[in-house]
């Protein structure tokens, strides 16, 4: 009997597995910092108990009386881990790149992790504009999104005439970061991201350069030196994961504190497809998701990338 060939020996299996979850943690995906991982999160489905506003009261050091208190009585909100899937045959000509699937430099394991973050983002994004799920148990029916999540495509200044479609600009930012603000978060004290796609960007490089003395082209100029620096307090990233509807694309300003996410669990098959012409198959499988924990944190920031931004 003919010795079982090294890609489908059990040392090699986990070499692979151990390799993709090694790469997966050194090489950051674009939203690596979108959530906070809740290690509880251990079942498919977790509910969260949303309380009302904390606050405290001057006690004036008056003796006895009752403790002024607050309940999570406010609502209830549950989230999902989701499962996924990745599957790359070889042919038996393939042995070449098979055997180095082990390596963390090999082309399987860059594909492979490329195409994970990809995902990753995708799942963050679907947690961002998703309806939250909640109400009487089993805590599975839809709410609404809050009115003020959403700044519309037409926002301009501190007005919104519903006439024209605008680009990313400086009042629609300013408007999203104001109506955190309102709801009491603390922007000094958030780390706050925002998502934006490869035309607003472009639109922005425009504007720096036609309009160099305005104010938020030379907060753009700043950003190109030092991207690190961020915008408005914000850090930049740029994805082509963004959300489109008629044409018009959704940027996201979002605060760390505003998602929970579970342990990611990863799972690597590889076996020797007989009806495939021995054709080998690696697969993965992984087990994630996101919640929306509070809205207040997150705002969704419709655009028309056609449009150019002018002072």
């Amino acid at each position: 009997m003919a010795d079982t060939p090294l890609y489908l020996q059990a040392h090699f299996r986990e070499q692979v597995k151990d390799t993709f979850e090694a790469g997966i943690q050194q090489t950051v995906s674009k939203f690596s910092d979108a959530g906070i991982i809740d290690p509880l999160w251990q079942a498919d489905q977790v509910v969260y108990r949303t309380g009302s506003q904390v606050a405290f009261v001057e006690t004036t050091g008056q003796r006895g009386g009752d403790t002024q208190q607050g309940e999570y009585q406010a609502g209830f909100r549950s989230g999902f881990k989701r499962d996924f899937e990745a599957a790359i045959q070889f042919d038996r000509n393939d042995a070449r790149k098979l055997f180095t699937a082990n390596l963390p430099t090999s082309e399987v394991q860059e594909e492979m992790q490329n195409a994970w973050h990809r995902k990753w983002d995708d799942v963050i994004l679907d947690a961002s504009r998703a309806q939250s799920l909640g109400g009487d148990k089993p805590y599975i029916t839809p709410l609404a999104l809050p009115s003020d999540m959403t700044v519309s495509v037409t926002w301009d200044k501190v007005t919104d005439p519903a006439t024209t479609n605008t680009n990313l600009t400086y009042w629609k930012l300013a408007e999203a970061l104001a109506r955190m603000e309102v709801s009491e978060v603390d922007l000094d004290r958030e780390m706050v991201t925002l998502y934006i796609s490869p035309k607003m960007k472009q639109a922005w490089y425009a504007y720096a350069q036609a309009a160099a003395n305005e104010m938020f082209a030379k907060l753009i100029a700043a950003w190109i030196t030092k991207p690190s620096e961020g915008i408005l307090g914000c850090k930049v990233v740029v994805t082509n994961r963004l959300y489109t509807s008629a044409g018009n694309v959704q940027a996201v300003l979002a605060a760390k504190r505003g998602f929970r996410i579970p342990p990611t669990t990863y799972e690597i098959k590889i076996d020797e497809l007989a009806d495939k012409r021995h054709a080998t198959q690696i697969a993965a499988y992984a087990n994630t998701g996101a919640v929306r924990r509070y809205d207040e944190l997150v705002k969704l920031i419709w655009c028309d990338v056609t449009k150019p931004i002018v002072p």
